[in-house]
């Protein structure tokens, strides 16, 4: 039963794929940090590909990036103003949900301040 429905919604999620490219860019909400009101660029890629485990949708960003968008409070804040930029949260949902212990242990901050 679950093999079908899986087979089902692959087929599904494969002609919706078609319909449309494989690639979006989204560029940055707003062209500055919502912290210290500098001016971001960079942005994020959108794609679509199979992989040995199903269908993957992938979020990646370009090079050129310098800012995340906070994946708690989705405010735009620049590297500068994070922490811990590599973690995809700001200072202030890290500190107000205490998760930089969190963050640690599952390997999205390695060492810093």
């Amino acid at each position: 039963m679950f093999a079908l429905l899986y087979f089902c919604l692959r087929e599904q999620i494969e002609a919706d794929s078609r319909k449309v490219e494989n690639q979006f860019s989204f560029m940055a909400m707003a062209e500055t940090c919502e912290k210290c009101g500098r001016e971001v660029r960079g942005d994020f890629e959108v794609y679509s590909r199979d992989s040995a485990q199903g269908y993957e949708i992938v979020v990646d960003s370009t090079p050129d990036r310098n800012f995340n968008i906070c994946d708690s409070c989705n405010i735009q804040v620049c590297f500068s103003c994070c922490r811990f930029p590599e973690s995809g949260y700001c200072d202030d949902c890290i500190e107000k949900y205490q998760l930089e212990g969190y963050l640690r242990d599952v390997g999205l901050i390695r060492n810093g301040p």
